[in-house]
């Protein structure tokens, strides 16, 4: 029961006062790394307060979640849906795409909602979303969740409202 960080092991007895600069929130995510023979060093740092996050990398290495996706530039919703994803057999390939290790190819949040909709069962393989206006991101995700060609309408220069009614008829089985 213990890991190691910076060639100190860490044990229940010590990570107190290893960490004794980190938030109580932090510590438990530690304590339990430690309790869980869980490798976490790595991620201490880079996630710095924000607890859910380290939460979520350590139930994701536990997991045997693919590394690409233990990226601490995603947010922690985004690992959590990611771990759902993989649970309930959902394929993330298309999520992988916009993810490298130093850096992300889309903001994080906009990660985060591509996964949310993958996650309810929209088909992103269509779209490169490193395209799509970010304004117009969620429209075109909410399409896709029902089954709509965004990928028809996402090349030109629409405005929302003109997307939206294409949505209408499409809603209407309108050709």
């Amino acid at each position: 029961m213990s890991f190691q960080f910076k060639e100190i092991t860490v044990t229940l007895e010590n990570y107190k006062q290893i960490f004794k600069n980190c938030t109580a929130d932090v510590l438990d995510e530690v304590r339990s790394a430690v309790w869980e023979d869980t490798p976490i060093a790595s991620f201490i740092d880079e996630c710095g307060t924000d607890s859910y996050k380290l939460g979520q990398i350590r139930i994701g290495l536990r997991e045997m979640m693919p590394l690409g996706f233990l990226n601490t530039n995603l947010t922690g919703r985004t690992i959590y849906l990611i771990r759902q994803c993989l649970k309930n057999n959902i394929s993330v390939d298309d999520l992988f795409v916009y993810v490298d290790k130093d850096k992300l190819k889309l903001p994080s949040g906009t990660i985060e909602k591509l996964a949310e909709f993958v996650y309810l069962g929209a088909d992103i393989s269509m779209i490169d979303f490193t395209k799509v206006k970010e304004s117009k991101i969620e429209l075109v995700l909410q399409g896709l969740l029902y089954h709509y060609p965004m990928w028809l309408i996402i090349d030109e220069d629409y405005p929302i409202s003109y997307m939206k009614s294409l949505m209408r008829g499409m809603q209407l089985e309108i050709d």
